[in-house]
């Protein structure tokens, strides 16, 4: 089969030259950009040089040269990504918290791009999608949307100004086949039953028939056995939960399966439709020992020599699932829900099918200067913790701990308002107990009884004062003095002195 030669582009994807490698490799995967490695024998390419690359007469795409492995008198290895990778040049400069449909996200997404390359097509994907943003790169925010809807995939075309995304439905239908007498060398088959279960319930937590429900796949249990998991959702968050759970169950009551098929593309030379490998593609594949057809999406494409061979491809097809806790999230999402609400029992504080020990939830967001984090844990036995920490520029901490002992209360690097403490101490022998070097008390202080082993008070105003033993400097009676019960006065007596002259005594007395 000939083979195309690469194209070296300009920046304006105009052709400079022909590559001729020794060695030509791609992948084209579903979930990630696709890339290339091709190998030069004498021939220079600068690094971000725009590459076309072929397999056979069919161009497999843009590609953009990353990464660049030379040494003198060697030969040049490049490793090339796909050009959706011009999402990783920019970043969505933006601390949000986008809430929205898919399509919203994309179009939001894609206005972030410095150099309009992208632009929004078809989007089949109607769900709903939440998403905290703080400045990261928009390639991050495109897979991870991606990751969360299994169902669809990104389809790329290049024959517009700019070029168009779109986010298609895996296929249902099979339109691709391999058959060990016509295309297939060698294949690998592997199954893992860690993803999946034949019994499913669901506590429904609100709405007009709350309470547990069962769901059963009847011919996954005849063949497996019954494997049960548990889920718990809010009617609020999912309106429809026994079309919820039948989805979620459909899913999981079998194998996940991948294949991997070395073999044959053949529809440029037999023209069959069938013979054509692309990734999404639903891919039928023949197993006569064991009389069974497996029938899964392609994920990836690999071709090992597009020089060579390039019509030998490595298949992999394969039915592979989010974790539990993860599809829970992303098929509640496609019920209708917002993203907020379905979890596996056990978590998020809800009621739950088992005793639950422990459980926690930390939330972070990194801004430009400073990362935040606030968490809770709660522990059945030590109690909980609630906290809220900065660092960056400034370094702040806030914690409260309550366990069956004590309250505790800690800051570091702010402030507490004392006004929104309050300790009530009631009369059955309870007592607060305040250690500090210094203690300040501003405004009116009340109290009934006030008893100190040595205390100095500056300044004392009171209404009725009694002590066992006082001591003063200067005692000053403004109105009145009282001795042993009797109101004294002040007394003038004159007196005859020892020298014959008239003396005048001044005493306390009383008449």
């Amino acid at each position: 089969m000939t083979a195309r030669l690469p194209r070296l582009l300009d920046q304006s994807f105009g052709e400079v030259t022909r590559l001729r490698p020794t060695a030509a490799s791609a992948t084209i995967s579903l979930r990630e950009p696709p890339t290339a490695q091709i190998t030069l024998a004498d021939e220079t390419v600068q690094m971000r040089s725009w590459v076309e690359l072929y397999a056979g007469e069919d161009s497999l795409g843009l590609f953009r040269v990353t990464n660049i492995d030379r040494a003198p008198r060697r030969e040049t290895t490049l490793t090339l990504r796909h050009c959706i990778d011009t999402l990783a040049d920019d970043i969505w400069a933006a601390e949000t918290e986008f809430d929205g449909t898919v399509a919203q996200f994309l179009g939001a997404l894609l206005a972030y791009q410095s150099t309009a390359r992208w632009q929004l097509g078809v989007c089949e994907c109607a769900g709903n999608y939440k998403k905290t943003i703080s400045y990261t790169l928009l390639s991050e925010n495109l897979w991870a949307m991606a990751d969360e809807y299994q169902d669809y995939y990104f389809e790329y075309d290049l024959t517009t100004t700019p070029w168009t995304l779109n986010f298609r439905a895996l296929p249902t239908e099979c339109t691709a086949e391999f058959r060990l007498s016509r295309n297939v060398e060698s294949a690998q088959i592997r199954r893992d039953d860690e993803a999946m279960f034949t019994r499913l319930i669901v506590q429904v937590q609100d709405g007009p028939n709350p309470g547990l429900r069962t769901y059963d796949a009847a011919a996954a249990q005849a063949l497996y056995g019954i494997i049960t998991k548990t889920a718990s959702v809010k009617v609020a968050d999912v309106p429809d939960p026994d079309t919820w759970a039948q989805a979620l169950l459909a899913k999981r009551c079998s194998p996940t399966v991948q294949v991997t098929v070395d073999g044959y593309e053949l529809s440029r030379l037999t023209g069959e439709t069938f013979d054509h490998m692309s990734v999404g593609k639903s891919c039928r594949m023949a197993v006569p020992l064991i009389a069974e057809y497996l029938q899964e999406n392609i994920v990836s494409v690999t071709y090992p020599d597009l020089l060579g061979e390039p019509e030998r491809v490595t298949v992999e097809l394969s039915n592979h699932l989010q974790k539990f806790s993860e599809s829970i999230v992303s098929l509640k999402k496609a019920a209708g829900g917002s993203g907020g609400g379905g979890s596996a029992l056990g978590g998020g504080g809800m009621s739950t099918l088992e005793e639950v020990t422990y459980w926690g939830q930390v939330v972070t967001k990194t801004g430009v200067r400073d990362i935040y984090e606030t968490g809770l844990w709660i522990d059945a036995e030590t109690g909980a913790t609630i906290y809220s920490l900065q660092e960056g520029v400034r370094a702040n901490r806030g914690e409260i701990t309550v366990n069956s002992q004590n309250i505790s209360l800690v800051v570091t690097n702010g402030s507490i308002n004392a006004a929104s403490i309050v300790a009530a101490v009631n009369d059955a022998g309870s007592s607060v107990t305040i250690s500090a070097d210094k203690i300040v008390l501003n405004g009116e202080t009340l109290t009934n009884q006030l008893g100190a082993t040595n205390a100095r008070i500056t300044n004392l105003t009171s209404g009725t004062t009694q002590a066992e033993s006082l001591k003063a400097g200067i005692l000053t009676a403004v109105s009145a003095f009282q001795a042993y019960g009797t109101v004294a006065v002040w007394v003038d007596k004159a007196v005859m002195g020892s020298d014959g002259n008239p003396v005048t005594i001044h005493y306390l007395g009383h008449l």
